[in-house]
């Protein structure tokens, strides 16, 4: 194969081409035992051949003349002396440079038709390789686009094979698309056998009568769900005008299917509460021409959809029942919103309705105003009980107005009879003071001890009489007093009340614990009442502790704040907790005083604020009273602030 010198340098082939008949005569030295003097060329024309094939005509020329110099100078002149050369040699030698010559130009000349062989070989690779190239482009660019419908393409032989199919088709069916292309759609069962016969046959007619064929078909998916498509079958055509493959195009229609099925359950639905409700229902257009009318409607009126639709209202009703309609219309396609109108009609038998109107307007898709709806209650009835209604009314607030009055009037003689009877009550209690403590100082020593003990008995009771006098008209004064709303501290109201409780008995270890913050907002007099009794109750059953611990706070339970006061003094039986808060009803015994209005008094102060009060306790390890004011606010805890005494 001749050297390429378009990938090496020309110089590197000259010198081989020169050194290829220094070979050849190395060779023939090798071989000089064997020919002696005879074929001095023999090993030359090899040494030419291959330097023409490496180096073309230059290179076999160049291989010709040092061949002939070399052959010429080793074995031909070593025969005779030049002047003995005989014409032989000469004539050998001339042969040689001819031969040599002509087999070095017809080496290149066929060196030069292989290049132009392999060079115009080359151009039709390029060529077909560039045809090929543009025939794939052009195969993506189709895949590319097929690939893009959302829905099947495919294209199908007259055999029904598959020859090419989309992405979309594939993932519908769950394979690849290979797994599809070159087979035919019956070999997977795809679809049912009714259904690939059907298509069998819309296959023949095209090929049959070229067209464009439309039609629809439910096929499942992959996961078993059904899918509505529609189907654009058309002939594919040949350079020659025949067609042997069909383009089919599908478009899945399952969501437009669904959406039309839902759109006519719905336009259904609507009909049957159009015609059902008991309320007039009506369209007009803009001039007042009715366009739909349901049967209550025409119940009302008693002119059937067929009288009315295209009528307007000055043709169904009397000209002022007309007028008022038509204004309401008017009023609503001028501020084009809906409205609310009340009116009086006449019915089939004669009869004036009031009915509540609701209009509205009415607009296409484009945002014009086409027109006006409306909605018709019969409300006569309502009416006539709202009329009752207002004369039942009257009369009750005549009859509260009367109540009130006499009410106000039995509460005030029921306080002009507690300040008379608490008066005329104490009057006696203090002749019973008086007249005893007379007889103690005018008889003096002279009292025997019991006539001593039964005057002391005496003044101790009218002194508790008294003190029970007071607790019944706190009692009955918190159920009358109005309440005045004000931000209150109960930790100020608490923090005072237990230093006049210690200032009544010096001489008892008490510790007080009272939150700091206890903010609410109540009425100052009845929460001074609540917390004064609640202290005062916990001061009375802690007296038999050598160290009472009395405290008062606040906790949340269930979102709300509950105040507390606990001590930890005698503590009762939860299971007569019920009496505590009932006038005169006491847990202890004479040991402890007091006549059992307190609490009943706390209980009452409390539910003036909306709230309520309990208690929980044990025998012998106190006692705790839980309260509310009827607030929802989350409370606070506050750091306790300690008193001790």
């Amino acid at each position: 194969m001749a050297w390429n010198r378009k990938n090496g340098s020309p110089w590197l082939a000259y010198v081989i081409a020169a050194l290829l008949p220094v070979c050849a005569a190395l060779l023939r030295l090798k071989l000089q035992g064997v020919l002696g003097l005879n074929s001095p060329f023999l090993t030359f024309y090899p040494a030419v051949i291959l330097a023409a094939l490496l180096a073309g005509l230059p290179g076999g020329l160049l291989a010709t003349g040092l061949s002939g110099s070399l052959a010429w100078r080793l074995w031909v002149e070593p025969a005779g002396t030049p002047s003995a050369a005989n014409g032989a040699h000469l004539l050998e030698t001339a042969l040689f440079l001819i031969s040599c010559s002509m087999i070095s130009a017809v080496t290149a000349l066929l060196l030069r038709a292989r290049a132009r062989a392999c060079e115009a070989e080359a151009k039709t690779r390029l060529t077909a390789q560039r045809e090929q190239a543009s025939i794939q482009r052009e195969r993506n660019f189709l895949r590319q686009v097929i690939d893009a419908f959302p829905s099947a393409v495919f294209v199908k032989d007259r055999q029904g094979t598959l020859v090419l199919v989309n992405r979309a088709m594939a993932k519908f069916h769950g394979t690849e698309v290979e797994n599809l292309e070159g087979k035919r759609v019956c070999d997977f069962g795809l679809v049912p056998d009714d259904l690939a016969s059907r298509f069998s046959d819309e296959d023949r007619e095209i090929f049959s009568d070229p067209k464009v064929l439309h039609s629809a078909a439910t096929i499942r998916d992959a996961g078993g769900n059904a899918h509505s498509f529609e189907t654009d079958k058309s002939p594919l055509y040949n350079e020659d005008g025949s067609c042997d493959k069909l383009l089919v195009v599908t478009t899945d229609v399952t969501e437009r299917k669904q959406a039309e099925e839902a759109l006519h359950e719905n336009r259904e639905l609507l009909n049957s509460i159009i015609t059902g409700t008991p309320d007039a229902i009506y369209v007009k257009d803009t001039a007042g021409k009715y366009l739909l009318f349901n049967r209550a409607a025409q119940k009302i009126t008693g002119k059937s959809g067929g009288e009315v639709l295209g009528r307007d209202d000055s043709e169904i009703f009397s000209p002022q029942e007309a007028l008022a309609m038509v204004r309401e219309d008017r009023s609503v396609m001028g501020t084009r919103s809906v409205e609310t109108f009340e009116n009086t009609l006449t019915d089939a038998l004669g009869r004036k309705r009031v009915f509540l109107n609701t209009k509205g307007p009415l607009y296409d898709d484009h945002g014009t105003l086409t027109g006006t709806f409306g909605i018709s209650r019969d409300i006569s009835e309502q009416k006539q009980v709202e009329q009752e209604f207002r004369h039942l009314n009257d009369e009750l607030d005549k009859r509260v107005a009367e109540r009130t009055a006499q009410l106000e009037a039995a509460n005030r003689e029921v306080e002009s009879f507690s300040y008379s009877v608490s008066h005329d009550l104490r009057s006696p209690l203090r002749h019973i003071n008086s007249y005893a403590a007379i007889l103690m100082e005018e008889l003096g020593p002279g009292v025997s001890a019991e006539g001593k003990d039964s005057l002391e008995r005496i003044c101790k009771a009218s002194n508790k009489m008294g003190r029970l006098i007071d607790d019944l008209l706190e009692l009955a004064r918190t159920s009358r007093l109005p309440l005045s709303e004000e931000q209150i501290d109960l930790s100020r109201l608490a923090t005072i009340c237990g230093l006049m409780l210690k200032q009544t008995e010096k001489s008892r270890r008490v510790e007080f614990l009272i939150a700091d913050g206890l903010q609410v907002l109540g009425d100052k007099t009845l929460l001074r009442l609540v917390v004064e009794n609640l202290l005062d109750n916990a001061w009375k059953y802690t007296v038999g502790e050598s160290v009472a611990r009395i405290e008062v706070g606040s906790e949340v339970r269930d979102g709300r704040q509950v105040f507390f006061v606990s001590d930890n003094g005698t503590g009762f039986d939860m299971a007569y907790r019920e009496k505590l808060f009932s006038p005169f009803q006491r847990l202890h015994g004479a040991e402890f005083e007091g006549n059992g209005i307190g609490l009943a008094t706390v209980k009452r102060a409390v539910e003036r604020h909306g709230g309520t009060i309990w208690a929980e306790g044990e025998v012998g390890n106190g006692a705790t009273f839980y309260f509310t004011l009827g607030r929802d606010e989350v409370g606070v805890h506050r750091p306790l602030r300690q008193q001790n005494g």
